[in-house]
């Protein structure tokens, strides 16, 4: 795969500014200080360090409203839910979408760039908890792979 380019200084500022009760900005995400595992509940209603959560907290920081991110449900939930919010959801992977492994509970992580320069066009994406440690985890994937839906919060942006 060829060489993916590093997002935007814009998607850079915001994950890192990404804060709820208890958190504190790394360079790529957030630690949940003294907290473990699914140890209480965000703001917008997920327990921390689930995908749902870290999804929840980038899109906000990447400028969607709290209100269409709060209470989706697990992540393989979040694509009904979103669209019952009016949010466009589809099978076309774009920067700042939010990425899901449909099922129960399935999995979401946020698109966070593409590589348009390679014979296969990659993406990264940045979420949390997919190995089931709840760690802050990178991926580099031929979208749309296991990832076969896309919610564009993206696009609910002013």
């Amino acid at each position: 795969m060829a060489r993916i380019r590093r997002p935007s200084p814009l998607v850079i500022a915001a994950l890192t500014a990404v804060m709820t009760a208890g958190c504190t900005p790394l360079l790529d995400g957030f630690v949940y200080a003294g907290l473990p595992y699914g140890a209480g509940t965000s703001a917008q209603g997920y327990l921390y360090r689930q995908c749902t959560d870290y999804a929840a907290q980038a899109e906000e920081a990447l400028g969607t409203s709290p209100s269409l991110l709060q209470n989706l449900g697990d992540a393989g939930q979040w694509p009904v839910a979103a669209a019952r919010e009016g949010v466009a959801v589809d099978n076309v992977p774009a920067v700042g979408a939010v990425a899901v492994i449909p099922g129960n509970p399935g999995h979401v992580a946020v698109v966070v760039s593409e590589d348009t320069d390679g014979d296969t066009p990659g993406y990264e994406l940045k979420g949390m908890n997919y190995a089931g440690r709840g760690e802050e985890d990178d991926q580099v994937s031929a979208l749309p792979g296991r990832y076969t839906t896309f919610i564009h919060f993206e696009r609910t942006h002013p």
